[in-house]
């Protein structure tokens, strides 16, 4: 039940990804042509401006004696505002973090990211939060959300990435946004009329039962061999415990040495799921085979279980040594 859980939770938050890609890509690309459109007013603006230099009375002209603004500068400085792919301001998003949800407010001028503030997040670790602001920086250096998340704080960064990304489609001017048509709703179809029951067949005579085989004697069950120990390992004869970090909580593993050789261990924990039996298995014939708890492989769909008990006896081991 708990695989299938995960197996839910993390098809949802793939949803949630490919949403916010496809987003950012929106995005990416409504910036993209802005700037190419602002390039060719410019260049538009400066050769008008060389020919009406050369030009004598034309259209009004800057009075640098007065700092009047000619009506062609006012309608150049019109036109670039009218290009911008933000509405100035101030606007909030939110995401979800670790911890739950995760508030964030974006200021834009001129179409700039100018700061970056996270308003509340109350489930987020503290400590891990404080790593993840550091991704502010990063949005606000490339004047974009296409940034990679902090290491060791993914989910809190992504929080506050997702929830920056938020707040700037909600500055996205509407003349730039091509709404998404809502389509017709299906006809409800008529339904199908009941067909006639059909006439229950005559039954068929109950064939001759056939006689019972007799059974076949189970084969005798096979004796597990004892695992093989490797000679000479040199640990200090006793019992040692140690402990690890398992997938439902610490679990403690006692280890048992005798003419300095691990012979046999034993465990205690509150994880009882069949994937942790799996890894306890898998683990204990390594440790007894190798007689060392290093470099052991993890048991397949038992990962976390594995490397809490290989903890748990890599520190037991240690004592004996």
């Amino acid at each position: 039940m708990k695989a299938q859980a995960n197996e839910k939770e993390i098809a949802a938050l793939t949803d949630k990804v490919d949403t916010l890609q496809e987003q950012q890509n929106e995005l990416l690309s409504a910036l993209e042509t802005s700037y190419v459109n602002r390039m060719q007013n410019q260049a538009a603006s400066a050769g008008s401006g060389s020919s009406d230099t050369d030009t004598a009375g034309d259209d009004k002209t800057t009075d640098t004696s007065d700092g009047n603004v000619s009506d062609a500068d006012a309608e150049d400085t019109a036109t670039a505002d009218s290009d911008n792919v933000y509405k100035d301001g101030t606007y909030t998003g939110e995401a979800e973090g670790y911890g739950g949800t995760i508030q964030v407010e974006v200021t834009l001028t001129g179409d700039e990211i100018t700061s970056i503030n996270v308003v509340s997040a109350p489930g987020e670790d503290s400590a891990y939060l404080s790593q993840a602001e550091s991704v502010i920086d990063s949005i606000l250096s490339a004047q974009s959300t296409d940034v990679d998340t902090v290491s060791g704080a993914t989910y809190s960064s992504e929080g506050i990435l997702y929830g920056a990304k938020s707040a700037l489609e909600q500055a996205l001017k509407t003349s730039d946004i091509t709404a998404t048509p809502t389509p017709n709703p299906t006809a409800t179809p008529e339904p199908t009329a009941a067909p006639e029951p059909t006439a229950a067949p005559e039954p068929t005579a109950t064939p001759e039962p056939t006689a019972t085989p007799e059974p076949t004697a189970a084969p005798e069950p096979t004796v597990a061999p004892e695992p093989t120990t490797a000679p000479g390992a040199g640990y200090k004869d006793g019992s040692y415990t140690g402990t690890g970090e398992g997938f439902n909580g610490q679990v403690t593993v006692t280890i048992n040495v005798s003419g300095g050789n691990i012979v046999s261990a034993g465990y205690d924990g509150e994880d009882d799921e069949p994937e942790f039996s799996n890894a306890w298995n898998g683990i204990y014939n390594q440790v007894l085979g190798r007689q060392s708890a290093d470099g052991l492989d993890t048991v397949s769909g038992a990962t976390y279980s594995s490397n809490g008990l290989i903890q748990a006896f890599q520190s037991a081991i240690s004592q004996a040594k």
